[in-house]
């Protein structure tokens, strides 16, 4: 069972991972959303920093494909369209409505450009989002949520990060916090075809 408990008001979700495993530490985190496609050409070398990031235990790095490149004829084989409209709610909110592969948000708030052509190559992935599940709004009463890990395990989940985040689905705001809780070991490659 996953729990948290909370004192500040905020959207509470849980992210199931799959990948490799990253550290973890007590104290604040930084959130750094990796927007990413096995068809984009310039994904892979910010796939590899993502890796690199994730071994900072000041960190808490989500690799999360989206599916607005399938069009082209490359169906992602991790693309969620919940991952897409997440992306295209920041660049809402951020007022410039640009979204492009491999962008970076850190936060909830800035996005930098991170670092298909990728036929035949394998593609290491870290820390990628499988499931998203909203525990709940918090209004700044103390709460505590339980989840039991029937509901948030997953054949190649490995880790599960709960997220603070102002703002609605639509509209995310500012990352409040960020906890990584592992799961169990699995480190996986995926194969592009």
């Amino acid at each position: 069972m996953v729990c948290c408990r909370l004192t500040s008001a905020s959207l509470v979700t849980v992210m199931v991972l799959a990948g490799c495993a990253s550290a973890s530490a007590g104290g604040p985190r930084a959130l750094l959303e990796l927007f990413t496609s096995q068809g984009c050409s310039s994904c892979p070398a910010a796939d590899k920093l993502l890796g690199e990031l994730a071994a900072d235990p000041s960190l808490v790095v989500l690799s999360v494909p989206i599916d607005y490149w399938d069009y082209l004829g490359w169906k992602d084989t991790l693309a969620d369209p919940s991952h897409s409209a997440r992306q295209r709610a920041y660049a809402r909110v951020r007022g410039d409505r640009q979204v492009y592969t491999p962008q970076i948000v850190v936060n909830g708030a800035t996005h930098v450009v991170g670092r298909g052509e990728n036929h035949g190559r394998t593609i290491t992935y870290h820390n990628v989002v499988r499931h998203w599940l909203k525990l709940g709004d918090f209004s700044g009463a103390d709460l505590t949520w339980s989840v039991p890990l029937s509901e948030i395990v997953a054949d190649d989940s490995d880790e599960a990060v709960v997220l603070v985040q102002q703002g609605t689905r639509e509209k995310p705001g500012p990352i409040l916090g960020a906890a990584l809780a592992p799961l169990a070991p699995l480190a996986s490659a995926v194969e592009a075809h």
